[in-house]
């Protein structure tokens, strides 16, 4: 039988199911943290383990410059970078607009739709 353990990081973890549970502080916003869970069969000294950085963001859906305003000067942001290699957003992953986990071009239309033309917010 394969029991899970916290070895280092935040929260609790169900043993048999590996299943971890953690309730985020509002002092962890902007924070990071490291969590490692680890997996063993036969002897706690000798198991696998798995690392996760926690980011622990308050994203707002298209605040692609972190100033906490979803405006004009995103999609300027994402322009300049996607086509004179300006300034990524901030966090990178604020751009992924589809949330298919790539950044392009579907991105900056979602973005213009998004923007001005009463289009679905952003998923990613």
């Amino acid at each position: 039988m394969i029991r899970y353990f916290i070895v280092e990081g935040p929260g609790t973890i169900d043993s048999l199911t590996g299943a971890w549970t953690y309730s985020i502080d509002s002092l962890d916003i902007g924070t990071f943290d490291t969590l490692i869970i680890g997996a063993s069969a036969e002897c706690p000294s000798l198991y696998s383990s798995s690392t996760t950085i926690l980011d622990f963001a308050a994203d707002i859906p298209a605040d692609l410059n972190d100033d906490c305003i979803s405006d004009i000067s995103d999609l300027v942001l994402l322009v300049g970078y996607m086509f004179s290699n300006g300034t990524p957003p901030t966090p990178l992953h604020s751009a992924d607009m589809d949330g298919n986990r790539l950044i392009n071009i579907s991105d900056l239309v979602w973005l213009v739709a998004y923007m001005f033309n009463t289009g679905p917010p952003p998923v990613g």
